[in-house]
């Protein structure tokens, strides 16, 4: 990995003299002046703290011209050392160096405290990622069928066929992504997995061990394995796709222990196109591969213990007149070409005995080609010229890709799915077929079990489930987090053009709408689309269209509904071949009970369809505005059907004034921490606040279901949010506004950002009146706001902490773009503010390398407390952040990638002293004496019970089942965690009552 040289940090001072663009020193200890006395920071900067000793030195006379060299050498070392100092401290890379006081605010007193001087307290833990999301491979069933195991981006994780539970998962070397594993034909209790760095490793996935790993030189994009005929220790020959100056088929013998060395590899085959199948059969004397239109077909007559060096092939090859997308095989090695069909005669020569190899394969235009004994006719046309042609069976149903393909164990059938979301079983005998429609999502794979009696179906909305043969009922589902996500990483494979498919690529710079159910804290609700982009071309879109339920502490999903309108399994596709979107949900919030929930959705029509009447590209924008439509929906929970209830609709909820659409957009939605209601802000520059009210019909109220008052939703007073007459006027640009709420709900600030201009509003939400403007308070889009206690923190170009109660700028911080558009950097920066706890948490995109023409992205996270500088925790994460969350039921944060993991930032418990008693020293037992101590009774010990109990937390046993009762022993998360969360229970405070 290369190594990133971090950009110096700079900042601004905001002292009484204004003197702006002064540098800070980035190490913790202050500079030395000539005399040897201590430089305070902020007093000087970098370059002026060389320029003034440069001076100094200059009017020393005694001082020659090779001094002064030699103290620029001492000070260039010097700022070597300060910046190995502060990469050693692990401070956050995107958030540049910053002296409390040095933004210019109004009304700002510089201090002289600097969080840089101080390490960063490591007294925050990181939990392992939890969800994820699933990779391009087929899933593995066990031998006994017992169990089925899913390839994730760092993990293979094993799940139980009767229960649907995760039971032990393999974790890779941090870092790498997983390209391919399989089970070792001679051992099935082994695994072996692929990394794309060159990573061979093998697992006892029973137990959880690693047993071997193995490392090469090149990348490594899939791999299969091969029986070996011979008893000895080392398994039989490995095969991997890989990569270096062009895509190779190389043959790996791997052994471990003390014969680590006499690994071999060989190459079998390159080509100038990526192969997207490879298939073993005959214990490797076959090898079958697939590479844009070509079926590429090997044979070799050496035995697989053969050394490597003799290994070669006879390649065959036929070209598709479609492009192949899926691929499968079978093999049938008793029978002969005279006795198809037919058992075989065991006590017949074994030269009379010949591999029959049939294959199916799926094209990108939805057509099935099915090749009967392919090798043996090509064999027989090479040794024939009368002999015809091989000639394929063709089936035809999808109308767009096949994304999977596999024959049935006793080769009768045939089962396909592709975007569709249609499974569909081809029986050849009779030419019918049969359908499995409505599933959730399209199919990316399709595995048989051994026996034949299930089929495990992996679809592109990042869920698993396994299907009975006899019913196609599921017995088994695994889903995970629905967040697009791009899947570029580990399988590389062109786009492949479909006619009636435009290509999208993979949204990967989307907000994620998230909130968290305050009654059972571990449960967030997701706004996701339907799935993910296909690697076949997107016939779906990125709109997110539906709510997930997902449960933290059991990695699973609870549930999942409709938002918007949706046609995922309609034919969503228009007369010009352009796609039928849905509309997204652009904002979602949960109620302070946990009773209500409220979402914004916008849809507009595509370019296509409105260009008729645009003149050029501005029109055509203005057309589709012209068509926004725009809806603020309330949700009620219904405990009888366990799902969210739409109950009041608003249509258009702001106005637009600043362009030609009447219709505006709903920049930001948040709810009243104190009472059930939200609030909403828009284009129309207009806060509107949203309470419930009971329905009433000729004076009496209206009751439904088990006589429970219906409720409906209005809005209950508006605040306009004009420019108050201090000469700033709207203007068109790229508008923004965010919301916010104090811990008690009386205060409620709105931020309003048009082009360069910026302005604060303070609310009285009692009287609806605003109390106070802060003009120029940021710079740039506007990302988030958030109150804690008596602090404003403000994100946008700069982090920046406001004293509400002093009216004065407390601290700031000017973050690094990094040279990110506006759009992706507002995406991936994320506020969290956690009110019990008093800290908030800042997510950041941050450059990790760059190889070639590739950046890699990660997030930066720290966690402040908002009456100081210094942050108490930072950390990364391997990608971009999509959603920063607070943990309501623990002290923490929930932070969400774009790769569809879920890690958990939590302090570390320390138990409070003063509910320590100290033990006596210890004195000697007494002797005694008759038969008190016959039955182990012991001497009597009096306990003496505190009668005061106002610090005594209590403690209810529903508070312990939200912890314990998540499912069975296996599936329960760490223990380190389970004691955190009990822990954090016994610790409160009981409050006193007043």
């Amino acid at each position: 990995m290369s190594k990133r040289k971090r950009d110096s940090t700079t900042i601004e001072s905001s002292d009484d003299q204004g003197q702006v663009g002064k540098k800070a020193r980035t190490e913790g200890t202050p500079p030395k002046n000539r005399s040897g006395k201590h430089l305070e920071h902020g007093a000087a900067s970098r370059e002026q703290s060389m320029v003034g000793a440069e001076e100094a030195l200059k009017k020393e006379k005694s001082i020659s011209k090779m001094t002064l060299k030699k103290a620029k050498r001492e000070r260039r070392k010097e700022r070597k050392e300060q910046k190995k100092t502060l990469n050693a401290q692990k401070l956050p890379g995107a958030v540049m160096a910053c002296e409390a006081g040095n933004i210019r605010k109004p009304g700002s007193k510089k201090t002289k405290e600097n969080w840089q001087s101080k390490k960063t307290a490591l007294n925050w833990d990181i939990s392992d990622a939890r969800g994820g999301y699933l990779l391009d491979l087929d899933p593995v069933f066990s031998i006994d069928e017992k169990y089925f195991l899913l390839g994730y981006r760092a993990s293979i994780r094993v799940y139980a066929a009767s229960t649907s539970l995760l039971v032990r998962e393999l974790f890779v070397r941090r870092g790498n992504t997983i390209t391919g594993f399989t089970l070792s034909p001679n051992n099935p209790s082994h695994l072996y997995v692929s990394t794309v760095s060159g990573l061979i490793q093998e697992w006892d996935w029973t137990k959880g061990e690693q047993r071997g790993r193995w490392e090469i030189s090149s990348q490594i994009y899939r791999l299969a394995a091969a029986h070996s005929s011979s008893s000895d220790t080392p398994p039989g020959i490995i095969y991997t796709v890989d990569k270096k100056d062009s895509w190779m088929i190389t043959a790996h013998r791997l052994r471990g222990g003390k014969e680590t060395d006499k690994t071999e590899l060989r190459t079998l085959l390159k080509s100038h196109e990526s192969w997207t199948a490879l298939k073993i059969i005959d214990s490797g004397k076959i090898i079958v591969a697939t590479a844009g239109k070509k079926l590429i077909i090997g044979k070799t007559n050496h035995s697989g213990d053969a050394s490597l060096t003799e290994l070669t092939y006879v390649w065959r090859e036929i070209e598709c007149s479609e492009w192949i997308t899926s691929m499968d095989t079978r093999d049938n090695i008793n029978l002969t070409q005279s006795s198809r069909g037919k058992p075989s005669n065991k006590s017949s020569s074994t030269s009379r005995s010949q591999v029959v190899v049939d294959t199916a394969l799926g094209c990108a235009k939805g057509s099935i080609f099915v090749f009967q004994d392919i090798l043996g006719k090509l064999i027989q046309k090479e040794k024939s010229n009368s002999t015809p042609f091989p000639v394929a069976r063709l089936l035809h149903w999808h109308r767009n890709g096949v994304g999977s393909i596999k024959w049935s164990a006793d080769g009768n059938y045939i089962i396909s799915g592709g975007l569709e979301t249609v499974m569909v079983l081809w029986q050849l005998d009779t030419g019918q077929k049969q359908t499995l429609p409505h599933l959730s999502a399209a199919i990316e794979s399709l595995v048989v079990s051994p026996s034949g009696s299930s089929y495990a179906v992996r679809l592109a909305d990042n869920s698993a489930m396994v299907l009975s043969t006899a019913e196609l009922q599921p017995t088994v589902s695994v889903s995970g987090i629905q967040t697009p996500v791009s899947k570029s990483t580990a399988m590389v494979a062109p786009h492949i053009p479909t006619v009636g498919a435009l290509y999208r690529g993979p949204s990967t710079t989307q907000r994620l709408p998230a909130s968290i159910n305050q009654s059972k804290p571990s449960h967030l609700l997701l706004a996701v689309p339907a799935s993910s982009a296909s690697r076949l071309g997107a016939a779906s879109t990125s709109n997110a269209a539906y709510l997930q339920t997902f449960d933290v502490n059991s990695s699973s999903q609870l549930s999942k509904q409709a938002l918007t309108r949706t046609k995922i399994t309609d034919l969503n596709m228009g007369p010009e071949s352009n796609i039928i979107e849905e509309p997204s949900v652009t904002l979602l919030q949960i109620s302070q009970d946990s009773t209500w929930l409220a979402t914004v959705d916008e849809w507009m029509p595509p370019k296509s369809d409105v260009s008729f009447a645009a003149i050029n590209d501005t029109s055509n924008v203005e057309e589709q505005r012209a068509r926004l439509e725009v809806y603020l929906k309330f949700w009620s929970w219904n405990d009888e059907s366990q799902s969210w209830a739409l109950v009041s609709r608003m249509d258009s909820p702001h106005m637009a004034i600043s362009s030609s659409s009447s219709i505006g957009e709903v920049f930001d939605l948040v709810s009243d921490p104190s009472t059930t209601g939200f609030a909403t802000m828009g284009d129309d520059d207009m806060v509107r606040i949203w309470r419930p009210k009971n329905r009433y019909r000729n004076g009496v109220q209206v009751r439904g279901k088990y006589g429970k008052v219906l409720t409906s939703w209005s809005c209950h007073s508006v605040i306009s949010i004009e420019y108050l007459g201090i000469g700033m006027k709207p203007e068109i640009g790229n508008p923004s506004g965010k919301l916010c709420f104090s811990a008690d709900g009386s205060l409620l600030v709105a931020g309003r950002q048009i082009s360069s201009r910026s302005l604060l509003h303070l609310i009285d939400t009692d009287t609806s009146t605003i109390r106070y403007v802060w003009p120029n308070m940021f710079s740039g889009v506007l990302v988030d706001l958030g109150i804690i206690d008596r602090y404003l923190v403000i994100l946008s170009n700069d982090l920046t902490v406001w004293d509400l109660v002093n009216d004065r700028f407390h601290y700031g911080f000017a973050l690094h773009s990094y040279g990110f558009s506006t759009s992706k950097r507002t995406a991936a920066t994320h506020l969290a503010i956690d009110q019990q706890n008093k800290t908030f948490a800042v997510a950041l995109p941050e450059i990790d390398q760059t190889v070639g023409i590739f950046t890699k992205v990660r997030a930066q996270i720290a966690v402040f407390d908002p009456s100081s500088p210094k942050p108490l925790f930072t950390t990364s994460l391997p990608q971009t952040a999509t959603a920063l969350l607070p943990a309501t039921h623990r002290k923490g944060y929930y932070a969400i990638d774009s790769g569809a993991e879920i890690r958990i930032l939590t302090p570390r418990v320390q138990l409070d002293k003063k509910h320590v008693t100290p033990t006596d020293s210890p004195k000697e037992a007494p002797v005694l004496s008759g038969l008190e101590n016959i039955y182990g009774k012991g001497p009597t010990v009096r306990v003496q019970h505190e009668t005061e109990d106002d610090d005594v937390p209590v403690v209810r046993p529903q508070q312990l089942a939200e912890i314990f009762d998540v499912g069975p022993s296996f599936a329960l998360p760490p223990v380190t965690e389970l004691f955190e969360q009990v822990a954090g229970l016994f610790s409160k405070k009981r409050l006193r009552r007043v």
